[in-house]
């Protein structure tokens, strides 16, 4: 059974670019990343929600622990904001948000790459498994209606 997941907006203060602090709230989602191919691992990581992604991308060190040959796969450019890219290689692996006996369970890719440093939830392979993706600002929350709810 599926039911809307929430999550907690986290805050955070962060430099600007004149000297200043600016206070945000960030969508961290907290997933459950598992290889099923091999070895059955798991890890669970903290990811920021990005509708500016156009994919998940992670730190390489995650496919390590998942015990995924990071390199067994052609590499490939991802670009990001303005010209600035980084290399990824692009693997399968199933994703868990939510509570244990509530979560939504579903199969994803994932660009792993050694220049990441934090992880990122894309618009395909993460925003287009739910329906709705609903900022509760005021209560500082996060919704995740899943597509089998809507």
């Amino acid at each position: 059974m599926t039911r809307p997941q929430e999550f907690c907006l986290i805050p955070e203060d962060v430099d600007d670019k004149n000297g200043g602090i600016i206070h945000v709230e960030r969508p961290i989602v907290t997933v459950l990343l598992e290889n099923k191919e091999k070895h059955r691992d798991r890890r669970n990581v903290d990811c920021l929600l990005d509708s500016g992604s156009h994919t998940n991308l992670f730190p390489a060190y995650l496919a390590e622990a998942l015990r995924i040959d990071l390199k067994s796969v052609k590499g490939r450019e991802i670009f990001g904001i303005g010209t600035s890219k980084v290399w990824g290689y692009r693997h399968k692996v199933t994703m868990k948000v939510g509570l244990v006996g509530l979560s939504t369970t579903f199969e994803t890719e994932i660009d792993f790459s050694e220049q990441m440093n934090f992880a990122l939830l894309g618009l395909n392979g993460f925003h287009d498994k739910f329906s709705q993706i609903i900022y509760l600002t005021e209560s500082k929350r996060l919704m995740l209606i899943p597509k089998d709810l809507s």
